[in-house]
């Protein structure tokens, strides 16, 4: 089976990390690691560590990593809720506020 560039990572351990996301979420994954020890000696747009994937997993895999890793993990569409008690910002989904520690 072949396998498709998902994205290069200027540090190996940026690489990993997008790896094992895309395994945690079930989609195959390869992290290519084998010019980034050059980096110094090449120019670094030719030491980066590469992330592949399946053709077919490739629309997937490029909205697993922007929302896990350019977008913190949250849903883009959902704007932080605001604690009635306190007026502080606090994102959906936890059953108190970190600031006053009450439930809305």
């Amino acid at each position: 089976m072949s396998w498709s560039l998902l994205e290069s990572f200027a540090y190996t351990h940026e690489a990993h990390l997008a790896g094992h996301k895309l395994e945690a979420s079930g989609i195959p994954a390869r992290v290519s690691t084998l010019r980034s020890g050059l980096a110094g000696v090449v120019p670094v747009k030719d030491a980066v560590s590469e992330v592949w994937v399946h053709p077919e997993d490739l629309d997937h895999a490029r909205r697993v990593l922007h929302l896990e890793l350019l977008d913190g993990g949250q849903d883009p569409r959902h704007d932080p809720e605001v604690c009635p008690h306190c007026d502080a910002a606090w994102e959906p989904g936890f059953d108190a506020c970190w600031s006053c520690s009450r439930q809305p």
